[in-house]
């Protein structure tokens, strides 16, 4: 439920948080990963040289969001099968099953606590902005990172031991699915009452989803009897009780923005709930769901999202916020009548390519809803379409990349326009930046610096003749029980540059040891190299 795969891309149900991960073929690279500033690159182990100390990954973007990986490095050499992300930080899976954490240790980036528990097993993990938590090959799940978020699920240590076989998150809460069709939450918010559905939940779930706004969220749990029960926010889809009658069988598939769900039924019709205006309601385009619906998109803004429906004769239906969320398609409707074979979107709109080739976009025209600008570029064709929150990127036939939308956050891509024109074959992208692999292996970057666009630094890393070696890095860290702050020295050595830089910094944190529960993500200053609140700088002088 935490990741959606839409026409080959992975795309997180909340807006805190969007991962790309497409294989780059004929590439010495198998993966690019992402957290909401920084990208983590995986190249194929047979390419990297161990014994001098070359690593298999390679991170930049923002440091404390898993840009730097710091000491975890030394345990990024070889053996990465998998990457996962929170917002500001990264999880590694090994060959052999262990995990390697790195990045803002309020969000994950610390395992320490855990582990003991992380060392081999682990097949696979789900996160949601803040936590962690990793489904082992014996049924077990350990989880690490912002309790509050559900990085503490010690309360349910009992159920977590043995027997759970898929696991789900909303923005506060994680819901593990067992073997036996049970369901086991925890962490905080709606998500976590299950008091009124409790008895549905005992048995016969095949599948979870879930809505996924910042700090809110709800669940939809799928049975095997084709019926769907909900839990959670009620304005974000925790009640259904309106199209219950709708939801009792022949539910196939759930998607969901941040605000509502669609089911979509075996007779290839959609149900909706949730915000209505984000969606929920679709009672203006109700005619067009009844039949036919094979795929379903979403934009998913901080206040406003909307849904796109491909149907099985090529056609696209949009509903839910026409402002800012791209539920209104009523000026191309006649372009979106038919041939199109997959639907993009950023936060505020959608961008349809066709099966000839061509690219219809509608939404917010700040956030790539207009793409009349580069219409010449795209009528050349294009094959592979990518966004991050606010731009869209495509590749053409020729190998080439037309860029569209927000300016700043990649919709402008002329500084590297040159290293665009040709040989580009798979795109990927953090909330702000985007990466572009061409055919010989080499890696352009664009977009905000501060999610990921400046790889100057580690660019002779990336390509395929290179080694990137890990530079000497020591730490030590202490911890004040009493007032509850650490004090940590870092001393680095730069291979790049041959400079010394040492950062002592001291952070407050509550007395669950994280971060304050009032500061704002999205509200960082940096100092140094390090990344603190606004709330924290008294603290940290």
């Amino acid at each position: 439920c935490a990741l959606v795969m839409l026409q080959g891309k992975f795309k997180w149900t909340s807006s805190l948080v969007f991962i790309r991960v497409l294989a780059a073929s004929g590439t010495c690279h198998t993966g690019v990963y992402s957290s909401s500033c920084a990208f983590a690159l995986v190249r194929e182990a047979s390419t990297v040289d161990v014994a001098s100390g070359s690593v298999q990954v390679t991170t930049w973007g923002c440091q404390d969001g898993g840009g730097d990986a710091g000491q975890a490095a030394v345990n990024l050499t070889t053996g990465i099968s998998a990457i996962y992300s929170t917002a500001y930080a990264f999880a590694a899976v090994t060959t052999a099953g262990g995990v390697v954490a790195w990045g803002s240790p309020y969000f994950g980036g610390d395992a320490s606590m855990v582990a003991g528990s992380l060392m081999s097993g682990v097949v696979s993990i789900t996160s949601n902005s803040g936590a962690f938590a990793a489904l082992k090959a014996d049924g077990s799940v350990v989880s690490w990172g912002n309790p509050k978020q559900g990085g503490n699920s010690t309360a349910l240590r009992d159920s977590l031991t043995s027997g759970v076989s898929a696991l789900c998150s909303t923005d506060d809460a994680f819901a593990a699915l067992r073997a036996d069709g049970s369901v086991v939450v925890w962490g905080s918010g709606a998500g976590v009452n299950t008091n009124t559905v409790a008895q549905s939940l005992t048995s016969g779930v095949k599948a979870l989803f879930s809505t996924n706004s910042a700090l809110k969220g709800a669940f939809a749990a799928l049975k095997h009897d084709g019926s769907v029960v909900t839990w959670g926010d009620p304005h974000q889809g925790g009640n259904s009780t309106s199209v219950a009658a709708l939801l009792t069988t022949g539910v196939t598939r759930i998607f969901s923005n941040r605000f509502a769900f669609a089911a979509l039924k075996v007779d290839g019709s959609c149900v909706t709930w949730g915000d209505p205006i984000s969606g929920g309601n679709s009672s203006t385009v109700a005619s067009s769901l009844r039949s036919g619906v094979v795929d379903i998109a979403h934009t998913s803004g901080e206040y406003a999202a909307a849904f796109a429906a491909l149907k099985q004769d090529g056609s696209v239906v949009a509903w839910g916020d026409p402002v800012g969320g791209a539920g209104d398609s009523s000026s191309v409707a006649q372009q979106l009548s038919s041939l199109v074979s997959s639907v993009h979107s950023t936060n505020g709109a959608f961008a349809a390519l066709l099966s000839n080739g061509m690219v219809v976009s509608w939404g917010d025209r700040g956030e790539g809803g207009d793409s009349s600008g580069v219409w010449s570029g795209l009528s050349a064709g294009v094959k592979i379409v990518a966004s991050t929150d606010t731009a869209f990127a495509a590749v053409t036939l020729q190998g080439g990349v037309v860029t569209w939308g927000g300016f700043s956050k990649g919709g402008d891509s002329s500084s590297v326009i040159g290293s665009l024109s040709s040989g580009v074959s798979a795109l990927y992208s953090t909330r702000g930046a985007f990466l572009a692999i061409k055919q010989d292996g080499s890696v352009v970057t664009w977009g905000d610096s501060d999610f990921g666009a400046n790889s100057s630094s580690i660019a002779h890393c990336i390509r395929c003749n290179a080694q990137c070696k890990l530079p000497p890095t020591t730490a030590t860290s202490t911890v004040n029980r009493e007032f509850m702050t650490t004090t940590t020295t870092t001393t680095t050595t730069s291979s790049f540059t041959g400079s010394t830089t040492t950062v002592i910094a001291k952070v407050a944190q509550t007395d669950s040891g994280q971060r304050p529960h009032s500061v704002a993500i999205a509200s960082w200053v940096t100092v140094t190299t390090l990344y603190v609140s606004p709330l924290s700088i008294a603290s940290f002088q």
